[in-house]
């Protein structure tokens, strides 16, 4: 993570998930985690590089919410373009109960970090099932 320009700036910056065990969910689960620690160290994007011929690692980072950026030509030694991808991490604004001033309605919307870092962990669970799938490949393995 660094700061970039104004704002921090993550990085994903390689990700390999070995042929015999693909699609059973581990990239997606590696990324949602790192994405995850981003959020808690207040990051407002996660970027990375696919190369543009790697159309499964484009697919997984477009599903997850990954936008294409810029075309980077010959970014790899042997010649090869990639996509830069980003991720945008909106702020997170929860709405909470403020004390009435006569008017009926008490709602307002603040930006509440204790609130934010709650909702952000309820995802834990997924995370959790990606290290005990990974313990169990090694086990395997």
């Amino acid at each position: 993570m660094d700061t970039h320009r104004i704002y921090e700036r993550g990085y994903i910056a390689m990700l390999v998930v070995q042929r015999k065990h693909r699609h059973l969910g581990l990239g997606t689960g590696l990324v949602r985690s790192a994405i995850q620690v981003m959020r808690e160290e207040r990051c407002e994007e996660v970027a990375l590089e696919a190369e543009v011929t790697n159309l499964g690692a484009i697919r997984l980072y477009e599903k997850l919410g990954f936008i294409r950026d810029k075309r980077l030509h010959r970014y790899y030694l042997h010649g090869a373009d990639a996509f830069r991808l980003k991720l945008l991490l909106p702020e997170i604004v929860k709405p909470i109960e403020l004390p009435s001033k006569g008017d009926g309605n008490g709602t307002a919307t603040v930006q509440d970090k204790q609130a934010r870092r709650g909702n952000e962990r309820e995802g834990g669970e997924e995370v959790a099932d990606v290290v005990d799938a990974l313990d169990q490949l090694r086990v395997r393995g």
